[in-house]
């Protein structure tokens, strides 16, 4: 993030963030729906979760009517590019095992630094936003708030006050959070089945 050290004193959110993600790993089931700008342009990505070894991924191009699925259970994984449902193979399997790894298998080490920013109203939400920094801490030191000299897009993760899961990240330029060059949004339906396609 190209962040140094700078401004009004922050407090070491880190763990708020931390159990955050552990919080969304004990609910077991989530989607995270995100808009990506990607080689062929604009996309929205939907990932419905169901851990610890199930996952459902939906592609949806803005140049193309047809989604690209992708379905992972344990061991297996079918891909269905428009024409119908097919095993997957090994790179599109260990592509799918890549991303539920980053899910099921995160490590607190793995979140980095979190400094508190605050509550914050997000598309008619009140959300606590933390902003990720580089570099380990120096404990014996006042923490500072962060000055992108850079201006390079920073990493905002937004956790729900009440339920302490997270609801949403971006990457955004300092000071147009609102306008995030990329955004993830997580819920938490009731419903979400991850199952094999049918046939299958």
């Amino acid at each position: 993030l190209g962040l140094t050290a700078a401004g009004p004193v922050l407090a070491d959110c880190r763990g708020d963030v931390v159990d955050a993600f552990e919080k969304q790993r004990k609910a077991g089931t989530f989607r995270m729906v995100a808009n990506v700008v990607g080689a062929r342009g604009p996309m929205t990505l939907t990932m419905d979760y169901a851990l610890p070894d199930k996952l459902h991924q939906t592609v949806k191009f803005a140049v193309q009517e047809t989604p690209i699925e992708a379905i992972l259970i344990g061991a297996k994984a079918w891909v269905n590019e428009g024409s119908g449902w097919n095993e997957a193979n090994k790179d599109e399997k260990d592509e799918l095992n890549r991303q539920l790894a980053q899910v099921s298998e995160e490590t607190p080490d793995s979140l980095g630094q979190f400094d508190c920013l605050g509550s914050s109203e997000v598309e008619g939400a009140r959300l606590n936003a933390y902003l990720a920094i580089e570099g380990p801490r120096d404990k014996s030191k006042p923490q500072t708030a962060p000055v992108n000299k850079d201006n390079r897009a920073e990493r905002i993760i937004y956790v729900d006050p009440t339920t302490g899961l997270p609801m949403r990240t971006i990457l955004a330029l300092p000071g147009k959070y609102d306008k995030p060059v990329f955004k993830a949004v997580y819920s938490y339906p009731v419903d979400i089945r991850v199952e094999p396609p049918a046939g299958k």
